[in-house]
């Protein structure tokens, strides 16, 4: 049974809008069951639900919404009994439309979906914190942070700014808008990195670390140039600068491509687990959802664990 996942608000409030277009061109002999969406975190309690007993064939979930709403499903996927995935854009970032390379276009997400489905096997991130003495964990399938960058998804969920860009479909300037002026308000510590097990590395004036499956996060800013989301790895990209200048420079040439990896202070490498532990707390992100800040994550890749549909 194919199942639609609906975000009526994303897009600044015109999913639901878009779903009925999408819904009035679906074949009349298409069987579907449509859930909608009513509060952050719904999606996570729908997914379960939807994906909690075994079918054969396993269930489609058909996700319409942004990176978060992918979050959510993921987070809520019952992976042993193996449902496939389904993306319908309608964010304002898509970076994960982006980086797999698929049509931003919802309308052309249903047709591919009905008429030339490909069943490939993904990789997904998994990172875990402590808040108040208890362990916490969430999956990721675009990228996890912690210092600036979660800082700026922070700042697009609460701004203004995010529903007028959307509204002249400018959705990704709004990314590069706000996090400039996060630059100022940019809070740097020190910390220590582990790698697969190996000793940690000593680090100085860190302004933020992403873990990436794929190559992009904050609606384009290219961060992880070699990433890929099938090849049993994650790509680390940690930025230290003394400076605002300097992590200035770094974002502009993230933003325009990938010649961020040139500068001194950035580091990139690929490991299949990690842990960044920090001498003050910074905030967190998975896929652009912000859960608080901590002071530490411990990053693990799950290997072709999560079926979608592209």
């Amino acid at each position: 049974m194919l199942r639609f996942l609906i975000n009526p608000h994303s897009r600044s409030g015109k999913g639901k809008s878009i779903w009925e277009k999408l819904r009035a061109s679906l074949p009349e002999d298409l069987a579907f069951q449509e859930f909608h969406t009513q509060y952050p975190g719904h999606g996570v309690r729908l997914a379960a639900t939807l994906t909690e007993k075994p079918e054969d064939p396993a269930p489609v979930i058909a996700v319409m919404g942004g990176d978060g709403s992918l979050n959510e499903a993921l987070n809520g996927f019952h992976l042993e009994n193996h449902p496939i995935l389904c993306c319908l854009p309608t964010g304002s970032g898509n970076d994960y439309t982006r980086g797999m390379g698929l049509s931003p276009d919802p309308q052309k997400a249903v047709e591919n979906m009905l008429h030339h489905p490909t069943v490939q096997d993904l990789d997904f991130g998994e990172v875990r914190f402590s808040r108040e003495g208890a362990s916490l964990d969430r999956r990721f399938l675009v990228s996890c942070g912690m210092g600036y960058d979660a800082s700026v998804c922070r700042c697009i969920n609460r701004s203004r700014m995010k529903r007028l860009f959307n509204a002249l479909h400018l959705g990704k300037l709004a990314y590069l808008f706000l996090g400039l002026g996060q630059i100022l308000l940019c809070r740097r510590t020190d910390g220590t990195l582990s790698v697969d097990g190996g000793p940690p590395t000593e680090l100085k004036n860190i302004a933020f670390a992403s873990c990436h499956n794929l190559p992009y996060e904050g609606g384009g800013f290219r961060f992880a140039p070699a990433a890929a989301p099938d090849d049993g790895w994650l790509d680390l990209c940690v930025v230290t600068a003394r400076s605002r200048a300097r992590l200035a420079l770094v974002l502009l040439a993230a933003f325009a491509g990938s010649r961020h990896t040139r500068f001194r202070g950035v580091y990139t490498l690929r490991c299949r687990q990690a842990s960044l532990q920090l001498d003050k707390p910074l905030p967190l992100h998975t896929d652009g959802e912000v859960p608080g800040e901590f002071t530490g994550m411990d990053i693990t890749c799950h290997p072709k664990e999560l079926r979608i549909l592209r």
